[in-house]
Parts: C-alpha cells; sequence; structure tokens
C-alpha cells in the first residue's frame, strides 16, 4: 500500500523534472489564465512560460477568443457592447474589463478591433480631409491609458486634386511591450489612385 503512493511520486516526478515535458505540459494548458497561476509554482516554471519561443507556440496553438461584439442601435448613442458566454476562466476576465464606450460622448465614430485593441475615429472631417486622431483603448486593461495615433500627416499630394477617399489602420504586434500602426490612406484622382502607408511604433508601459 505504501509503494503505490511512492512510485506515483516518482514518476510524477521525472516527468515534471524533465523541462522538454515540462514545456509540452504548459503548452496544453487551455487558457492564459492557466498558464499564469502555473508560473507562479515556481522559479523553474516561471522560466519556462515567459520564454519568448514557449510563448510563440503558445500563442499559436490557443487562438484570441471572441469575447463578445458591438452593436450599434442609434447613430446618437456609442455602440453597445454584449458578451458572449464564456469559460469562467474567461469570464472573469470580462468582468474586470472595461468595454463601456458610454463615457466616449454622443459623437459618432468608427469601430474597429484588432488584437484585442479598440480603435475609434469620429466622423467629422477636418478641413483638409484627413480624419481625426484615432484614440486606442485595450478593454482588458482599463488602467492604461488611451492612447492617441496622430492625423495623417499633411503631403504635398493632399492640395494637388486627389480626393482623400479613405483609410485603414491596422495593428501588428508580437505579444510583447511593442506595437507597429500601419496607417494606409487611400486618395484618387481622374483615373489615379495613390495610396500613402504611415508607420508608427508605441511602447505600452
Amino acid at each position: 500500500g505504501k509503494r503505490a503512493p511512492a512510485a506515483a511520486a516518482a514518476a510524477i516526478s521525472a516527468v515534471l523534472d524533465d523541462d522538454d515535458l515540462l514545456g509540452e505540459i504548459l503548452l496544453r494548458l487551455a487558457f492564459p489564465t492557466s498558464l499564469v497561476r502555473a508560473a507562479l509554482v515556481c522559479k523553474r516554471w516561471l522560466l519556462h512560460a515567459a520564454a519568448p519561443a514557449f510563448l510563440r507556440r503558445f500563442r499559436g496553438l490557443h487562438q484570441p477568443s471572441l469575447l463578445g461584439f458591438y452593436v450599434v442601435s442609434t447613430a446618437i448613442h456609442p455602440p453597445r457592447f454584449v458578451a458572449l458566454p464564456q469559460p469562467p476562466e474567461l469570464a472573469d476576465v470580462v468582468r474586470r474589463g472595461s468595454f463601456d464606450l458610454d463615457s466616449l460622448g454622443p459623437d459618432r465614430f468608427d469601430l474597429d478591433c484588432w488584437n484585442g485593441l479598440l480603435l475609434l475615429s469620429t466622423f467629422e472631417m477636418y478641413p483638409d480631409r484627413t480624419m481625426n486622431p484615432t484614440r486606442v483603448r485595450c478593454p482588458l486593461y482599463p488602467a492604461r491609458d488611451t492612447a492617441i495615433l496622430p492625423t495623417v500627416p499633411i503631403t504635398s499630394i493632399h492640395h494637388d486634386g486627389f480626393t482623400y477617399h479613405d483609410r485603414e489602420i491596422l495593428v501588428s504586434g508580437s505579444g510583447g511591450q511593442c506595437l507597429s500602426y500601419f496607417c494606409l490612406a487611400i486618395m484618387d484622382k481622374e483615373q489615379q489612385t495613390v495610396v500613402d502607408v504611415y508607420a508608427l511604433q508605441q511602447v505600452i508601459s
């Protein structure tokens, strides 16, 4: 009776003491929150969980979950966030987030989502036909300040008979503390179309 528990403990120790096996076990945890708790077990587990190569594999295996969506009901009210049913671990994360947009006021604005970030731009156009600055919010980290992206720079092409048509902001990041914003501004004149690409890099603290 006493040998079985000892043998089981030895088998568990043999698995968890193997760095390769431990990495594979951590890789298969279902949620990032589970990985955080596992990283708190000991320094060795933390080093495994925080390794850049491991995190890249973890993100590749666990694609981001759809937490909810925004519903636009009227033109004078901000979109309303509707959370989707989630497992308990993710439900707790959503409850701690800040998805409410009422503080932005009654202005009509364009809403887009990229990698867990909200991109908010009002529809009002400046006289030079560039869009208003874009605000970037991270609902899952409400303590972070709202970042303000500058307007698209004015170049000579804006005053050369071109019509400012549209713009699209793309956000990329490696999951670390650095994000890159790429703004594609599209203008046209007669049979000619021009696409300007602007890049901005921000470090998140």
